[in-house]
C-alpha cells in the first residue's frame, strides 16, 4: 500500500513542482486515487520551491470530510501530532520531503496505517 501511495504522491508533487511559485508555492489537491483494488478520495497537501526544486507533500488516503481542512499545507507538522490529528479519520496517511532534482530523492518523514479500512467516505464529482 506504501508503495503505491509514494509513487501516487511524488507524481503528482512532481506535477505541481512545474508549476509552483519560484520560492514556496503552497498547494491543496484532493483527487481519487486507486490504491490496491479500491478507488477512494486522496488529500494531497504541501509546499513545492520550485527554485530550488524541492518540498513536503502529506498524503491522506481515504480521509474523514471533517479533517480535509485541518491539515495544512503551509505548516510543519512533528509526527506525533500529525498521526494524533489524523488516527482514526482515514485508512492510510505518507508525509514526504522530495528532492526534485536527484535520482533518489524522496524520504519519508513518517507513515500511518488504520488497522480498520473504511469504504470511500465520500466521493468527488
Amino acid at each position: 500500500m506504501f508503495e503505491q501511495l509514494t509513487k501516487i504522491t511524488v507524481d503528482v508533487f512532481r506535477a505541481v513542482l512545474g508549476a509552483s511559485a519560484a520560492s514556496a508555492g503552497t498547494f491543496r489537491i484532493l483527487i481519487t486515487a486507486k490504491v490496491g483494488n479500491e478507488e477512494k478520495p486522496m488529500l494531497l497537501v504541501g509546499n513545492a520551491h520550485g527554485q530550488i526544486e524541492d518540498g513536503h507533500i502529506i498524503a491522506i488516503f481515504n480521509p474523514d470530510e471533517a479533517i480535509l481542512g485541518k491539515v495544512i499545507a503551509d505548516c510543519a507538522y512533528a509526527p506525533g501530532s500529525l498521526k494524533e490529528k489524523i488516527s482514526g479519520k482515514c485508512d492510510a496517511m505518507i508525509e514526504l520531503w522530495v528532492d526534485a532534482y536527484k535520482t533518489d530523492g524522496v524520504s519519508e518523514i513518517s507513515r500511518y496505517k488504520s488497522t480498520e479500512q473504511k469504504p470511500a467516505k465520500f466521493i468527488i464529482k
